[in-house]
């Protein structure tokens, strides 16, 4: 998959990227508390760039999936970082739980509860990414370029998001369009359920962790040739969710040929974005590489130049 240069280096400076705040993109009732939320996003695009679609990113947050939203866990520094490259980023919320409803006691004695909350969130996700497809004409979105993303428990969703099968399309809006996205963006994610570890050991194998498989899900095996690509972001000492975690999505990954790569951030903890996001450590161009090159963008129209012309994408 070869990376398309002017998505790599930034066209924009941070000042020129466009920030929309508490856009509507659906509604939905929350089963804990028998709410109807709201549901809203941030959007953020690039500064003066006429192409007629652009690639498009959706974020979902951290949190345990029971707390945070679209402006926390340095969302606003990723979705600026790719916007600068010329990528449009939705950051949203999404319904969360009570913390009562997602206890260790309660993800060890009733292991599938927590996957239903898991779904919960992805209805949301699947309902922010048909409102993308909805506002293609007038936000000039490449319907056939868009990445699901997240960190921690939004990396959880948008990995079950891509990979497992089942989950319902849900009732959180836009319905009538497409739910179908094309690569995976997930910082300190997993399929299985092995967290809050006691320790990492040089080969960075965890041990003595709270949360285990089994009885917790481990749904790695869903990983099926034909699946999107997808970049796994993890801290090499990331004690939550180790990295572990990663290699066996890697491993599965690589046995049923769908195209991936581990950002593996030396000595990085448990969402390690700035680590990520840094120009002066060599992880920047990687990630933003494998992105690039997951959505096949050396076929796309460059970011607006300097020079003021629309550029092919260079390999």
């Amino acid at each position: 998959m070869p990376a398309a240069k002017c998505f790599v280096r930034p066209t924009y400076g941070t000042d020129a990227v466009q920030i929309f705040k508490d856009i509507r993109y659906g509604q939905a009732v929350n089963p804990y508390s028998g709410k109807q939320t709201e549901l809203l996003l941030d959007l953020y695009s690039p500064g003066y760039d006429p192409r007629p679609a652009r690639p498009a990113v959706v974020l979902l947050h951290g949190g345990y999936l029971t707390g945070g939203d679209k402006t926390g866990d340095s969302m606003p520094d990723l979705a600026i970082t790719l916007a600068q490259r010329g990528y449009l980023v939705a950051s949203i919320n999404y319904r969360l739980a009570p913390v009562s409803a997602i206890s260790f006691q309660l993800l060890h004695s009733h292991p599938d509860r927590a996957q239903h909350i898991v779904e919960m969130v992805q209805e949301d996700a699947k309902a922010a990414v048909r409102f993308m497809r909805m506002m293609a004409k007038e936000w000039r979105i490449d319907v056939n370029r868009i990445v699901i993303g997240g960190d921690s428990a939004g990396a959880i969703a948008a990995l079950y998001y891509a990979y497992v099968s089942g989950a319902p399309e849900g009732n959180s809006g836009n319905a009538g369009y497409s739910s179908a996205i094309h690569s995976v963006l997930a910082i300190s994610g997993t399929l299985r359920g092995q967290a809050f570890c006691g320790t990492i050991d040089r080969e960075l194998r965890a041990h003595n962790c709270k949360i285990r498989s089994p009885p917790a899900p481990d749904v790695v095996s869903q990983i099926s040739r034909g699946d999107v690509p997808m970049l796994l972001w993890h801290g090499e000492k990331d004690q939550i969710l180790p990295i572990d975690n990663a290699r066996a999505l890697w491993e599965r990954a690589k046995a049923v040929g769908v195209p991936s790569f581990v950002l593996a951030i030396h000595n990085g903890g448990h969402v390690p974005i700035y680590e990520g996001l840094d120009p002066t450590k060599p992880y920047l161009e990687k990630w933003l590489s494998f992105v690039a090159g997951s959505l096949n963008l050396t076929e796309a129209q460059c970011p607006f130049s300097q020079a003021g012309t629309l550029e092919v994408a260079a390999k």
